[in-house]
């Protein structure tokens, strides 16, 4: 029963092909009201997965261009059209996360390597980071450039406060790491555990998930600026450990989504099982609102854990639902949203029409609308796409 360290993982496939422009396509009508904005058409297989928005007129989305050793492809959204990108030559890996202060000032997470947890056998873990050098990408308003660079690191998640107040969490030879921007340069720190999946209020407001990978556990953290903090959840059971023979009880944190000062969502599932089987999985949703915890059971998310989040624009959320094992649902993610009094409902389940998945979605600040990434599953090939619902 083992910790993820991120929320996907990126498979390498054998196909080789050139890169070629990304072409922006008229918008056609797609499934749960979504329209599909650009189609990335690069040779051979490629993925989209990752798409922040800062500002109603300005957005940054990446693919990437699966062949022996991935070419990522950055795009951009200008207010009128979304184009792709200029990226440092010669960069062949993967663009895990992208964050964004304002439309002048984004960085992105990149690495030529995704995180693993190595097995010798199902009792025994042990964790490496990246084999290579992980880069944090800054938009300089016309392109991106390599900002910084850490030696045998991996990064697990990007978050922006300010142009000037960047944190990046992750670990390297030395351990757990946060790396800090000041405006000025990166500085690294030891981090009490592994950061994943940030979720910013404000500098001193941060909420995120933390992992114990030598306890193989998981939990809520929050930053208040100076220091990391567990707070206690009582919904949250204590964990039951489980061996080879002895069945236990696991519970994973996928993401902690902050809507606002003390107003979360974390999302995640409940293992049972032994150690080399896990036998069931249940939903696991809970809300923060002021100081009390509170777990949520709608009827909607049976199957399903929460894997990514997005604002409505009216106090509500989005989310993405990953199957749960054995619930026999054949959908990647499925698409679901809370309205702000908490009613929920599944939305969708492919963002256009076909074999398709979403895998990412952000909120059009200062609007009800929504972007999506996701892939479509061709006869020859995987290809990505952006799509929008509502209005830019």
């Amino acid at each position: 029963m083992g910790v993820r360290l991120m929320k996907r993982t990126w498979a390498a496939s054998a196909v080789l092909g050139c890169l070629v422009a990304g072409v922006s396509v008229p918008a056609t009508a797609a499934a749960g009201g979504f329209k599909i904005v650009l189609d990335t058409k690069l040779a051979g297989d490629d993925q989209m997965e990752t798409i922040t928005a800062p500002t109603r007129k300005s957005a940054f989305a990446f693919a990437s261009q699966m062949a022996d050793r991935s070419i990522p492809a950055g795009y951009r959204w200008n207010g009128r059209k979304w184009a792709r990108t200029p990226l440092p030559k010669g960069l062949r890996g993967v663009v895990t996360q992208v964050t964004a202060s304002s439309a002048r000032h984004a960085w992105a997470a990149f690495h030529p390597d995704v995180p693993v947890v190595e097995r010798r056998d199902c009792a025994d873990r042990r964790l490496r980071a990246g084999s290579g050098s992980a880069r944090i990408l800054r938009w300089t308003g016309k392109k991106w450039v390599v900002e910084a660079t850490f030696k045998n690191a991996t990064i697990s998640t990007i978050g922006a406060v300010t142009a000037k107040n960047v944190w990046a969490y992750g670990l390297d030879e030395a351990g757990y790491a946060a790396w800090h921007f000041n405006g000025g340069k990166w500085t690294r720190s030891p981090a009490p555990f592994l950061i994943s999946g940030v979720s910013v209020v404000s500098a001193k407001e941060i909420w995120a998930t933390g992992l114990d990978l030598a306890a193989d556990s998981s939990f809520v953290v929050r930053f208040d600026g100076r220091r990391w903090t567990r707070p206690r959840i009582r919904q949250i059971a204590p964990d039951i450990k489980a061996t080879e023979t002895m069945p236990g009880r696991q519970t994973l944190i996928g993401e902690v989504h902050a809507l606002g000062h003390d107003q979360v969502i974390v999302s995640g599932k409940i293992r049972r099982g032994t150690l080399c089987d896990t036998s069931t999985e249940e939903s696991l949703t809970l809300r923060l609102k002021g100081r009390a915890w509170r777990r949520e059971k709608p009827a909607v998310l049976k199957g399903f854990s929460l894997v990514d989040h997005a604002s409505d624009g009216a106090g509500g959320v989005y989310a993405l639902g990953d199957p749960l094992l054995g619930t026999g649902f054949d959908v990647f993610y499925a698409l679901f949203h809370r309205t702000a009094k908490g009613k929920w409902t599944r939305r969708l389940e492919h963002a256009r029409p076909g074999a398709s998945s979403v895998l990412g979605i952000a909120h059009v600040p200062g609007t009800r609308s929504l972007w999506a990434v996701g892939n479509t599953y061709g006869r020859k090939d995987m290809n990505g796409f952006i799509s929008l619902k509502g209005r830019p």
